[in-house]
């Protein structure tokens, strides 16, 4: 920590009642040689800070060195035995820019009143009484000084109940600001108050208060400018289906915002549409609706599809079905068909697979088994376009399309997904290599296929949350919820966030959203953790403290409102 800088605030602590007495120079001077400045650092420090204007703040290393230079700032402005309402309230602010709990400063400050006021003043020499000499006191000053020393008693007797009380007037006081700044969405303020009111209850919960602070801090998240660059999906999941009025006040006026604006915009604004398209809402399925209508067949169009056939939208088959097939698009068009179409779709996909530019060709494999798996009619025909697909050169290795071969029965597929499942079960590699990807591609498809092997691999590559396969495993598990064994799933993603491991990019919110899903009330004190960390971004890996906060808030919301009475 800057010498200087320390030296500069206890300079201005000085400063703070407008004159600087010898005491408080001495007191300066000591602090000066503890640091390893001399008398010419001290004068320069006043002379700097004379203007009254609040220097800046040294950064302590942590907490105690934080405490210490409080302390050291306190002993300069009771040196002169006289602690004004002026020097309390620039010690406060101190207190607060350098992040001390209010119960420290109250408790430095109130030991400190104590010292300075209680201290006996030194008499005068000549009121000294004469060793046996009988003083000359009339009753009238009697009476006084028995009054002043009856006052002092109350006083005394006043701060002891002070003592006694202090914790629960506090405790109630600070409830009480947590409670007012929840309710006007203030989120951030809200979480720090809460954290305070934990550190004097000992950590003693209240679920009401938590859930309050979950909701204010999704709320503020949804009202910010820009804060749908931050939002995450699983946070915006909890929101669109949130039985709290306040919540869904928030992502009403969000989107709302969104759609007053005429214009699609980043993806982000996609997302919040179709979160709150599968919450039943027909806005913003209207919304989406007209924009995929106009957009064409680039980028745009395609999360506008896939967001609308999330939602079984039938707008995203029509799309699917009518648009121009393009490079940007055919990926999405095929998917919307696998999902959503029939036996009439059989000749846009022979289109798709006519296709000579490319492997673009075989996005036709995976609807045309999946169709044939609801329409038998169109199995044969089906099973030989693929098979053709398979003779050729650029297919060999493709997971997709062995799959699809493996669906329509064609011998040897499924075989060949399984081999690349079985190379890795038990194997670092799928925690070191970068075709991890591949691999899990390959576990969810063969779970698709009947053999519980694959998820099984997805399991044992989430226990490793800092490698490549974790968030890659992650997603494939809960794309597919019904597959996602949460009893399986949830003990390896506890244990993770519980040590603070460094999660691959992207994953906490996966892993925070997972434990929403299917953890919970057990699970609240380590949210809560996460909820409340104001700590380095590492222990985030690359996501910002906020974004964490917010998929931990989601995750309290979520539990509370599934497991509520």
């Amino acid at each position: 920590m800057d010498a200087e800088k320390q030296l500069r605030i206890l300079a201005a602590a000085a400063h703070a009642d407008g004159k600087v007495v010898p005491e408080e120079r001495g007191v300066l001077a000591e602090s000066a040689a503890r640091l390893g400045l001399d008398e010419s650092h001290v004068e320069a420090a006043l002379a700097a800070t004379a203007d009254g204007a609040a220097p800046e703040l040294p950064k302590p290393d942590d907490a105690e060195a934080a405490e210490t230079l409080f302390r050291d700032l306190v002993a300069v402005v009771v040196a002169d035995d006289d602690l004004d309402s002026a020097e309390r309230r620039f010690a406060r602010r101190v207190g607060r820019g350098l992040r001390l709990d209010k119960k420290v400063v109250d408790r430095i400050l109130i030991a400190a009143a104590a010292r300075s006021g209680g201290a006996a003043k030194r008499p005068a020499t000549g009121d000294v009484v004469r060793r046996g000499a009988r003083p000359s006191v009339s009753p009238g000053r009697q009476r006084l000084a028995y009054g002043c020393v009856g006052c002092a008693g109350l006083f005394v007797l006043t701060v002891g109940l002070l003592f006694v009380f202090n914790e629960q007037v506090l405790s109630a006081l600070t409830a009480s600001a947590v409670r007012s700044r929840a309710a006007a969405g203030d989120g951030d303020s809200a979480r720090i108050e809460y954290g305070r009111l934990l550190s004097m209850n000992g950590g003693v919960d209240d679920v009401a208060l938590l859930d309050a602070v979950a909701r204010a801090i999704i709320i503020e998240g949804l009202r910010r400018d820009h804060a749908y660059r931050e939002v995450t999906g699983d946070v915006l999941e909890v929101a669109s289906s949130s039985r709290d009025p306040e919540v869904r006040a928030a992502i009403d006026a969000r989107f709302a915002a969104i759609t007053a604006t005429g214009a699609v915009g980043p993806a982000p604004n996609v997302s919040l549409a179709g979160a709150l398209a599968r919450a039943g809402d027909e806005k913003a399925r209207t919304w989406l609706r007209k924009r995929l209508a106009s957009a064409g067949s680039g980028a745009g169009a395609v999360d506008l599809a896939l967001e609308l056939e999330d939602a079984s939208d039938p707008a995203a088959l029509a799309w699917a079905r009518e648009v121009a097939i393009h490079e940007d698009s055919v990926a999405a068009i095929a998917l919307v068909l696998g999902e959503m179409g029939d036996a009439s779709d059989l000749p846009r996909l022979r289109a798709i697979a006519a296709d000579e530019r490319g492997t673009d060709r075989f996005y036709a494999a995976r609807p045309l088994a999946e169709i044939a798996g609801r329409d038998p009619s169109i199995r044969e025909e089906a099973a030989v376009l693929v098979a053709e697909f398979l003779d050729d050169p650029q297919a060999e290795g493709s997971i997709t399309l062995d799959t699809a071969a493996a669906l329509l029965g064609i011998e040897g597929a499924e075989a060949r997904v399984r081999r690349v499942v079985e190379e890795r079960r038990g194997s670092v590699t799928m925690r070191q290599d970068g075709n991890h990807a591949r691999t899990c591609q390959a576990a969810m498809e063969l779970e698709r296929l009947g053999d519980p092997a694959g998820v099984e691999l997805l399991l044992e590559a989430i226990e490793h949350p800092a490698s490549g396969g974790f968030f890659v495993s992650l997603s494939y598990l809960l794309y597919e919820p019904d597959r996602a064994r949460p009893a399986e799933l949830l003990p390896p993603l506890r244990a993770a966030l519980a040590s603070r491991s460094t999660f691959s990019d992207g994953a906490r919110p996966a892993v925070l959203g997972a434990i929403g899903q299917f953890g919970d009330r057990t699970d609240l004190p380590e949210l809560r953790r996460v909820l409340l960390a104001g700590g380095p971004r590492s222990d985030f890996s690359n996501e910002s403290p906020d974004v964490a906060r917010r998929s931990a808030a989601a995750a309290i919301v979520a539990i509370l409102e599934r497991t509520g009475d």
